[in-house]
């Protein structure tokens, strides 16, 4: 207690000298050390999160982050980091929103529906030409937090120069570089022009494709963003409402065809897809039992993921390797990605770091043989009861033990999966990635290709319903 209060005097001396001579830097380091010093000396996860959550929006984007990286931080941090994907607080502040209705013509705001910790989203009606109005969804960047984000960036950017000064060893991280791509994702969420460019990018990719839909955008501006507003229900919600197998199911495969057209067809990912940035909506079932009409709406588009020529060859690579049940190919495939992207200056045995991942990432992909999931796993109990997420967490793991950093576009890439998988899981099916990436990796002459693809998915399930 007394250390408690020594450090709590010691930090309000500090920022009283800030104020007194300027600094925002200065300023907000004093700012943070009144706010960690409890979860210092404490060192719960509840004070960590507590410090995290009232440290202000890139902390908890950084918790957020953090939260999938349990190959770093202990299961029980991670989890309740994870907490703060849905416990934002929610305070509607009038300048937000009158600021809205004056840079936006005809706009009238109506209530809070949502929001982070970056931008908030109300209901609103626009005036359009003919004297009519539309109804819009009309998200506001909170006033002051593109500031507080570069500040505190900068302030992650030194704590990093910070830790490899002092333990060299840990230079292999490249933490300032972590940091720099960890701010400019942030940047893109600040920037709601960017987000409108995004939306208009997947309204293009998707135009053809009548069961996604991507709200359109009225305007497009540095802090407000007017589009329409989703229809139907998020993912979250529609998993707890009860449906019909056949609609849960339809669901389900245009989850997974969206995920795997983004990665193999547009090259261009939605690097935000938790549950409550997918809405759902169905109609009533067609005659016979068919499946309704579908329409999945994607939304919050602010974290989108343009893939470099690098890792477009590695998706596809890995993924043919992986139909030819090739694991060292697969294994080549990954590590060659982080070779490329200079990410392995430091690596150790990457030809055992190869064989290793092409094993793991191959017993993911199909119910294998022993042979194969007995490289990885101690049990089939422990084979037969893993999840993608799983697969990610051992994957970065193994990255680290052999020196090699993860692809930033990768973790992207894999985290939207995990985001996905969870409410998938609870539509009652597995995610079968590969059966969905078929289509887009043989082309239509190819008949061996998908003739072959096909027994070996098929032959896979067959495993997977014995096992049960």
């Amino acid at each position: 207690l007394r250390l408690l209060s020594l450090a709590l005097v010691c930090a309000v001396l500090l920022q009283v000298l800030a104020a007194a001579f300027g600094g925002s830097l200065l300023g907000r380091t004093c700012q943070l050390a009144m706010i960690w010093a409890p979860a210092v000396l404490v060192r719960t996860p509840e004070a960590i999160v507590q410090a995290l959550e009232s440290s202000g929006p890139v902390f908890i984007k950084l918790a957020q982050w953090l939260s999938t990286r349990r190959d770093l931080l202990s299961a029980e941090l991670c989890d309740a980091m994870g907490q703060l994907h849905e416990r934002v607080q929610l305070d509607s502040m009038p300048g937000d929103w009158l600021f809205a209705e004056q840079t936006v013509p005809g706009l009238r705001v109506g209530e809070l529906l949502g929001g982070g910790c970056i931008a908030q989203v109300f209901t609103g009606e626009l005036s359009v030409q003919g004297g009519t109005t539309r109804q819009v969804a009309v998200k506001v960047r909170r006033r002051g937090v593109s500031t507080l984000m570069r500040t505190d960036v900068a302030l992650l950017r030194w704590t990093a120069w910070w830790a490899e000064w002092l333990r060299p060893d840990l230079q292999w991280l490249a933490m300032e570089l972590a940091v720099d791509h960890f701010g400019e994702y942030l940047l893109q969420q600040a920037d709601l022009r960017i987000e409108a460019a995004n939306l208009k990018s997947f309204a293009r990719n998707f135009r053809f494709v009548g069961s996604v839909r991507i709200p359109r955008v009225f305007v497009g501006e540095e802090r407000v963003l007017v589009t329409d507003i989703a229809l139907g229900v998020s993912l979250s919600e529609f998993v707890k409402q009860k449906h019909d197998d056949v609609v849960r199911k339809a669901v389900f495969e245009s989850l997974t065809d969206l995920m795997a057209r983004m990665i193999l067809r547009d090259n261009f990912i939605h690097g935000d897809l938790h549950p409550g940035n997918i809405f759902v909506s169905t109609g009533p079932l067609f005659a016979g039992g068919r499946a309704p009409q579908l329409e999945i709406t994607l939304i919050d588009a602010g974290i989108s993921i343009e893939m470099s020529s690098n890792l477009t060859r590695m998706a596809r690579n890995s993924m043919r390797a992986a139909f030819n049940m090739d694991a060292l190919g697969l294994g080549k495939a990954v590590v060659r990605l982080h070779v490329d992207e200079g990410l392995s200056t430091h690596g150790r045995d990457l030809d055992r770091l190869e064989h290793k991942l092409g094993y793991l990432l191959l017993a993911g992909c199909f119910m294998c043989d022993e042979d194969i999931w007995g490289e990885m796993f101690e049990s089939y109990e422990a084979y037969r009861g893993s999840r993608v997420s799983e697969y990610f967490v051992r994957m970065m793991t193994l990255l680290s033990e052999h020196k090699v950093r993860i692809a930033p576009p990768l973790w992207s890439l894999m985290t939207a999966f995990a985001l996905v998988e969870g409410s998938v899981q609870e539509l009652g099916y597995g995610v079968n990635v590969l059966r969905s990436a078929r289509p887009y990796l043989f082309r239509p002459g190819d008949v061996l290709g998908r003739i072959g693809s096909l027994l070996r998915i098929a032959n896979s399930e067959k495993r997977h319903r014995s096992s049960e």
